[in-house]
């Protein structure tokens, strides 16, 4: 006996059936058949199966043979199995035994679904039922397929009648241990992600969001950080430095500052969350936009947030996740590098990894509802901005809370508004509404520089000063492009891709806390 080469894989979820192939070589002087084997397995079942290569077997040749019996493996555990040729002429089996151990990842009960249901073309809100402590992962496909989304309801866009697929998977494990692991609040501004798991987990669909002020708690950066494949323990990060896994734009993050960084999963839960220096009232009252959706933190984190550091860097710390101050320490920054007090793999933590028998659930599509407050825009304060989501809808639900057709904006931020028809289907839209704030026009010879003026197809905006962000506005107000500034000693700076602005007259603005710079702008395509 030679080895166990199917399965061959050392952790695999259970199966229903699985196959048990062997290698067998001849190391004797003669041509064999009709050899005995014999599979005792002990530990999460105790098993002996027998069975016969057939044969002939020639010297120094090898076969891979399958048995006949197949295991069951649903239960999950370790499997350990004794293996050996037993030739009647042989009275010494010792030299002829493999001994090998496989573990088995125990397979959730299929969901609960009923079957068909109603959906809507702005958002589907459709729902299974697992087992307690199991999660819902929602696919396009009967097998393989598309992770749609997590959790019931799922909720998203159809334009058709649809038929999604319903499979339960532990609880604990429905975001693979993936967590923010730490956070550098320097020169160089980074985020690190890492699987505190022993098993790879396939975060596709999954993102990563950061703020992008130190006063608006619901300010989100432009760009969002797309999550791919991690492998057990692996750690990924990004920088706001260009040439280390950039992260697209300046992370608008500075030591005594607040901010805030948070992963979404394909259905825009909110997975894991660190803020820095804002209260816990203002923590659970936030509610920014990301993905087109308001995002609520609600039990992802539990009372103020971290206070300032002596040093840059802020890192996770023990072998649990307790959604608070505890789990984290000042230390420092050990970017790529496993953490020196965190422990590689999580407590009650599951691996989230094996997925149950998938369920069908027809969808039948009808006719949802929309509104929309118009585009983002910006104002000179003082101001009074009324907001209209229209008539005819059974409900309303402003971001501040109150329920009318009509909200009236007084003070910048972003307002959204769900509403809600008669047939179930909801719809959320949103604006942001900002204010020019002691404006005053200057040259390009002040602080700001910005050339080619006129522009055509590019754009670069050079400022005197740190923690700026630069946007262009239209003659009403409205933002026409947006980016932090990139800091360095003593100038920030900026580009812009004007190929999709058209020509006309424009305002370059630039904003830190303590002031707002505008200049006028010419675009001109050929």
């Amino acid at each position: 006996m030679v080895a166990l080469t199917q399965p061959v894989a050392l952790g695999a979820c259970g199966q229903d059936s699985i196959s048990l192939e062997v290698m067998v070589s001849n190391l004797g002087s003669n041509s064999q058949s009709m050899i005995p084997i014999v599979v005792e397995i002990t530990g999460a079942t105790t098993l002996t199966i027998m069975d016969t290569v057939p044969g002939p077997l020639a010297l120094n040749v090898s076969v891979n043979y399958t048995l006949s019996q197949t295991i069951t493996t649903t239960a999950g555990g370790e499997y350990f199995f004794n293996i050996y040729t037993a030739l009647p002429a042989d009275q010494f089996n010792d030299n002829d035994t493999i001994n090998v151990k496989r573990t088995f990842y125990t397979i959730p009960n299929s969901p609960t679904a009923a079957t068909p249901q109603q959906g809507c073309n702005t958002s589907v809100g459709i729902v299974a039922s697992p087992d307690s402590g199991n999660v819902i992962f929602w696919y396009d496909a009967a097998t393989g397929g598309n992770l749609v989304g997590i959790g019931s309801p799922l909720t998203v866009p159809i334009t058709s009648d649809t038929m999604f697929y319903a499979e339960a998977r532990e609880g604990g494990g429905s975001g693979g241990c993936l967590r923010i692991v730490e956070c550098e609040l320097g020169n160089t501004d980074y985020v690190e992600i890492q699987n505190l798991s022993g098993s790879t987990f396939d975060a596709t669909g999954w993102s990563v969001a950061l703020s992008a002020s130190y006063t608006d708690i619901n300010s989100v950066n432009t760009i969002t950080w797309p999550l791919g494949v991690f492998g057990p323990g692996e750690i990924q990060y990004r920088s706001d430095a260009t040439a280390d896994n950039y992260w697209g734009n300046n992370m608008f993050w500075n030591p005594g500052s607040r901010g805030w960084v948070l992963i979404l999963d394909p259905g825009n839960q909110v997975r894991d969350f660190i803020p820095f220096l804002w209260t816990d009232a203002e923590i659970q009252a936030m509610s920014p936009i990301i993905n087109g959706v308001p995002i609520t933190i609600g039990a992802e984190w539990t009372g103020d947030g971290i206070a300032n550091c002596g040093v840059p860097t802020i890192s996770r710390i023990g072998n649990s996740d307790n959604n608070d101050l505890s789990d984290f320490a000042c230390e420092t920054g050990t970017k790529g590098i496993q953490n020196a007090n965190l422990s590689a793999s999580f407590a009650n933590c599951g691996l989230g990894l094996c997925g149950s028998s998938r369920v069908a659930v027809q969808v039948n599509m009808v006719t949802g509802v929309s509104t929309d407050l118009g585009s983002d825009t910006t104002l000179v304060s003082p101001f009074s901005f009324p907001l209209d989501a229209g008539a005819g809808f059974v409900s309303y639900l402003w971001s501040d809370g109150s329920t009318a057709q009509t909200l009236t904006a007084i003070a910048p931020g972003i307002y959204w508004v769900t509403v809600s028809g008669s047939n179930g289907c909801a719809y959320t839209d949103s604006i942001d509404i900002s204010i020019f704030t002691g404006i005053q026009l200057i040259s390009s010879t002040d602080r700001v520089q910005a050339y080619p003026n006129p522009a055509n197809d590019h754009l670069t905006v050079n400022y005197t000063g740190k923690d700026a962000s630069a946007r262009i506005l239209d003659l009403n107000g409205r933002v026409v492009a947006i980016n932090n500034m990139e800091s360095g000693a003593e100038l920030s700076t900026v580009s812009f891709d004007l190929s999709h602005v058209e020509t006309g007259l424009y305002f370059i603005q630039v904003l830190n806390k303590d002031e707002a710079l505008t200049m006028k702008l010419i675009i001109q395509h050929p």
